[in-house]
C-alpha cells in the first residue's frame, strides 16, 4: 500500500532573490519522493493581483511567499490566510532550530 503522489503549488515573486526556492526543490523532492513542487513565478507588480484572483477563483496555491508588506494585511483582513500557529507548535520537537514566536 503506497502513498499517493501529490503536487503542491508555490506562488512566488519572479526576482533574482527568490531563486532559492527552485534550488531547494530537488533536495526536497528527493527526501519526499511522493511530493512534487510546482513553482509559479509572477512579476512583483502583478503578484498581489494574481494571488487574490486565484484565491477568489478557489484555485489558491498551497504555499506562497509574502514578506509582510504590500497586500499581506489585506489578505489577513479578508480571511485569505490559514492560521498555522497550532501546526507550527506541534512541529517544535521536529524543528528545534526554528522559532515560531511570530505566530
Amino acid at each position: 500500500m503506497g502513498v499517493e503522489p501529490v503536487t503542491i503549488t508555490h506562488y512566488t515573486i519572479d526576482s533574482l532573490d527568490r531563486t532559492f526556492v527552485e534550488k531547494l526543490i530537488p533536495d526536497f523532492e528527493k527526501k519526499y519522493p511522493n511530493i512534487k513542487v510546482k513553482v509559479t513565478k509572477t512579476p512583483y507588480e502583478q503578484f498581489d493581483s494574481k494571488l487574490q484572483s486565484s484565491i477568489a477563483a478557489n484555485n489558491s496555491p498551497d504555499v506562497t511567499s509574502h514578506w509582510g508588506y504590500g497586500g499581506f494585511m489585506e489578505y489577513y483582513n479578508k480571511g485569505m490566510l490559514a492560521d498555522l500557529a497550532r501546526s507550527c507548535r506541534r512541529m517544535d520537537s521536529k524543528l528545534p532550530n526554528i522559532t515560531f514566536r511570530m505566530m
